[in-house]
């Protein structure tokens, strides 16, 4: 506006307002287990659209509104949304993944991030959308895709594993099951009897582990070495150093260095590109989801998400002030980090691939000597009423 604010202040409003982005996240984070228990998984995914369409509004106004309070307002608003979209999607597509194809359906779901973002950098040339006068239809174009969203997901199916175990509907799960039966085969996959009861003997494995909040899951020594993975794994997306990484030439451009620089600087930015994307993937997520079980999966869900965003915006305050210290020289800083943490998933993190959450469960259990027991119990044997009966 016409109110004339010092330049000191007004870079304190500049990082204020991109702070704001990640607290949002980590209120978003927070809000998304009680909000996914208690109206599923499909319907945390409406509501949130139903926020982020109204996010979108704000986003919109901001230009005509111009108050610097207002727009940190809706900053806030945009991150609670991704925050709890960052949870939400994974989770919907571990449960309804089948387990030879889990790993692939949420890495493939990064792929169109991915594809967002690109489009989102695409829109926001100044030639386009980027520019004085159209930057506000830049920031609603996410309401369309958020009614969109709205429009189709009453067509897709609640998780089978939410129906069954947290609601207790077994007759809609196996409905549901058969309704994702009719569904063309994926590379010779059929859904059987055999994977409802897994769900009811997961049911039985699980009673220790019901309604399981933050702190709960915490304190709760079975899954102690759950908790320190989803700790690791998520501080570790942050802390390889890439969300640090700034523009910088490699060499001086002067006249004799031109094609050396714009050749180096090409091939720098490809590969920030790629090892990001790889930092960023769906594999975090994948092991949180297979580490835990139903009841107390969206809260691990959670807390990865809080970490996740937590150690964001700590690394976006306080690698600005080291690096202006020591200059490139801060980047070695995480090296020890990303070390340790390779270290841990190599010697701790089990082979997920093709196991079942229970057998992924006994394979954690190895970890503890109190739970190590509980690798040679067998599961207990369950048998079904039949396609409509009751748990």
């Amino acid at each position: 506006n016409s109110v004339g604010i010092d330049k000191g202040f007004l870079t304190i409003l500049y990082s204020l307002t991109l702070a704001m982005f990640s607290m949002g996240g980590l209120i978003g984070s927070l809000l998304f287990s009680p909000i996914v228990d208690k109206f599923g998984r499909k319907g945390a995914l409406m509501l949130n659209n139903f926020l982020s369409m109204g996010s979108s509004v704000l986003m919109g106004l901001s230009a005509t509104i111009r108050a610097y309070e207002y727009t940190i307002f809706s900053r806030m608003v945009n991150g609670i949304c991704t925050g709890i979209f960052a949870c939400a999607v994974p989770l919907y597509l571990a449960e309804v993944s089948p387990k030879n194809l889990r790993g692939g359906i949420m890495t493939v779901s990064r792929i169109f991030v991915v594809v967002g973002i690109l489009c989102c950098q695409i829109l926001a040339l100044p030639e386009l959308l980027g520019n004085i006068n159209e930057w506000p239809i830049l920031l609603s174009i996410p309401g369309g895709m958020a009614l969109f969203q709205v429009l189709i997901l009453p067509f897709f199916p609640e998780s089978p594993r939410f129906l069954l175990i947290q609601k207790r509907k077994g007759r809609e799960c196996e409905a549901r099951y058969l309704e994702m039966a009719t569904i063309p085969r994926l590379e010779g996959y059929t859904y059987g009897m055999w994977e409802i009861e897994e769900l009811y003997q997961e049911d039985q494995a699980e009673k220790a582990e019901k309604v399981m909040s933050g702190m709960k899951i915490i304190c709760y020594r079975g899954l102690r070495w759950q908790v320190v993975s989803v700790i690791i794994l998520m501080s570790g997306q942050q802390l390889s150093g890439f969300s640090a990484v700034r523009a910088t030439s490699l060499v001086q451009p002067h006249v004799g260095h031109c094609v050396q620089f714009w050749s180096l600087q090409f091939y720098k930015d490809i590969f920030v590109c790629v090892r990001s994307d790889l930092r960023n993937c769906a594999v975090p997520q994948v092991i949180i989801a297979e580490l835990f079980l139903q009841s107390s999966r969206s809260t691990a869900f959670s807390l990865g998400g809080f970490m996740y965003w937590l150690i964001s915006l700590l690394t976006g305050v306080i690698f600005r002030q080291v690096e202006s210290k020591i200059g490139s020289y801060s980047f070695l800083l995480f090296w020890p980090l990303c070390f340790g943490i390779f270290f841990y998933i190599f010697k701790i993190i089990p082979e997920t691939k093709g196991k079942t959450f229970l057998d992924i469960r006994r394979l954690m259990n190895r970890l503890s000597p109190v739970l190590r027991s509980l690798e040679e119990a067998p599961p207990p044997a369950l048998v079904l009423k039949g396609l409509s009966g009751e748990v």
